[in-house]
């Protein structure tokens, strides 16, 4: 009996059951270094959910890790409504440590959740190890250079033993930075490297009712709800910046020309630029 619970306990899991179109493109595209950019309600976290249950099924004995803002943020997210949940659903006996955020799968993979910006203690804890598979996830709100956490140390890690590395997140005011770069709106300037895939709340067909049904009362409740720019980043996956947020509210359409007006003489301007460099706070340049 207790041979035939392990060999049960081992059994290749189909964790697809449930899965939509976007997400099983996402899934099943092999390359190494790839994006999600969706909107809210897109299931983008079950999605990495299934990422790594696959990971460890297919790679006995691996490690995957789930990286985001804060280790709150991580639990929060992750740790009962998709981890253990995704465990419950197929049967998983995946063994839960609640101190370190961690599960061991059968065959002896592991995951962990940990957040990571800012926390420069935390981004060492990476260094050195061979990963399956990372995911870094809401990466477009993180503060620090997500370049030097992705090409200095995740990238050598996961290269050792070909494993991949995922990037996923919400639009942001943040219009800066590697995930930005390699979602940004014009296609011809994204940075080449990542395999991008875009997808909304619509496509959930879980959720999309009830989205809908909800938005809808919004713009009933004031048409205008669909005017401001954080309706567009988390609804409509929009790269838009507000304005409103901004220390220097420039606008390149409104405060930047190529060319003096007709008529000036370019020899009368004078050019400055003032710095604040603050007191008891931070200049914000």
């Amino acid at each position: 009996l207790a041979e035939l619970a392990r060999r049960r306990a081992m059994a290749p899991k189909d964790f697809r059951k449930g899965s939509f179109p976007e997400q099983n493109a996402f899934l099943d595209d092999a390359s190494q270094f790839k994006v999600a950019h969706c909107s809210r309600g897109a299931a983008k976290s079950y999605t990495a959910g299934i990422g790594i249950y696959e990971a460890m099924q297919k790679n006995p004995g691996c490690s995957c890790f789930y990286l985001t803002k804060t280790r709150d943020m991580a639990r929060n997210i992750m740790w009962n409504s998709v981890m253990k949940q995704i465990a419950k659903d197929y049967g998983v006996e995946m063994e839960f440590n609640e101190t370190l955020l961690e599960g061991r799968h059968p065959n002896g993979s592991t995951f962990r959740l940990t957040g990571i910006d800012g926390d420069r203690k935390h981004q060492d804890t990476l260094l050195g190890g061979k990963y399956m598979l990372t995911i870094l996830d809401e990466v477009s709100f993180f503060d620090t250079d997500l370049s030097e956490i992705v090409y200095k140390t995740l990238i050598p890690a996961a290269g050792r033993i070909g494993g991949s590395i995922w990037m996923m997140s919400t639009s942001s005011d943040y219009t800066r930075g590697l995930f930005y770069d390699a979602t940004q709106t014009d296609v011809t300037k994204r940075t080449r490297g990542w395999s991008v895939h875009e997808w909304n709340w619509w496509n959930n067909p879980y959720i999309k009712d009830k989205m809908q049904e909800t938005i809808n009362k919004l713009i009933e409740a004031n048409p205008l709800i669909v005017e401001p720019n954080h309706y567009k980043q988390h609804y409509l996956n929009m790269w838009v910046v507000d304005d409103n947020k901004l220390c220097y509210r420039y606008n390149p359409a409104r405060n930047a020309f190529a060319t003096l007006p007709i008529g000036l003489d370019p020899s009368l301007w004078v050019y400055c630029l003032g710095v604040d460099l603050g007191w008891e706070d931070d200049n914000a340049f």
